[in-house]
């Protein structure tokens, strides 16, 4: 087997009959464990670096998260508790699942941090204050101010990466999110999105350009690649309770003409 089939991540969901009533352990190089949607069986998978700064983050972002819920009050784990229990989430294989209230207060405060971020906290008037106690209110309603003509083009080395932005009003701030250039067989780029440009409160902008601000996360456009895209319209309700609304996801491939 070559290293890169030795890399590739298999999960399996599956379903119990007479036959199989139940799996548990590691047998060979496969785990099975049972989740909140079911038994799952997935091959162990180990990168050939755990330790790079964007991993090594992500475990601290984990550890301060895990940290944070257990402090919180238990009026305070019953709200987000119940504020998972509302938002139904679909995995890989397409089973429908509720996320746990801990995992719900570890995905906005990291959503919260990013706003504290050097990168996009330019033009905020103050930092969020965190972590955030309280379960946001409207997360994930659709933002009816979608962002549309995506234009990537690499053309002999000079790339145009442009899309238009809508109109942000006062009191609202926005985040664009982007993959990095994936292939063109993907169609759910799930966990791949990564912040990169942050956008106040302004009229809409025609063929903004966010060039700079992709190839600093994620370098050039590769010719015949697939990106994703997508807007995130921020509400801060007192620098702590936090409103999101996704616009439409958008891709495209990167053309060389």
């Amino acid at each position: 087997m070559s290293q890169k089939e030795q890399n590739v991540i298999i999960m399996i969901q599956l379903r119990l009959s007479g036959i199989i009533t139940d799996m548990a352990g590691k047998l060979g190089g496969s785990t099975a464990y049972h989740g909140r949607t079911g038994l799952t069986l997935k091959n162990n998978h180990r990168g050939k670096n755990p330790s790079t700064a964007a991993q090594v983050g992500v475990r601290s972002s984990f550890k301060d998260a895990s940290a944070g819920w257990k402090i919180l009050t238990d009026p305070q784990m019953a709200a987000f508790i119940s504020a998972a229990k509302a938002r139904k989430r679909t995995n890989k294989v397409g089973l429908s699942f509720t996320g746990s209230g801990a995992a719900y207060y570890s995905a906005v405060n990291d959503t919260a941090s990013w706003f504290n971020s050097a990168a996009i906290n330019s033009s905020l008037p103050a930092p969020i204050t965190l972590p955030i106690t309280t379960p946001p209110s409207g997360l994930d309603a659709q933002y009816n101010g979608n962002i549309d003509t995506l234009v990537l083009k690499n053309v002999a080395g000079t790339q145009t990466f442009t899309l238009d932005i809508p109109l942000i009003s006062a009191g609202d701030c926005a985040v664009l999110e982007a993959t990095p250039n994936l292939s063109n067989g993907v169609s759910n780029p799930k966990g791949k999105f990564r912040p990169i440009k942050y956008f106040a409160a302004a009229a809409a902008q025609s063929a903004a350009d966010v060039l700079a601000a992709y190839q600093a996360e994620f370098g050039d456009l590769i010719v015949n690649k697939k990106v994703f895209v997508r807007l995130r319209l921020y509400k801060l309700a007192g620098n702590n309770v936090l409103k999101q609304y996704s616009g439409t996801e958008l891709s495209g491939q990167v053309k060389a003409i």
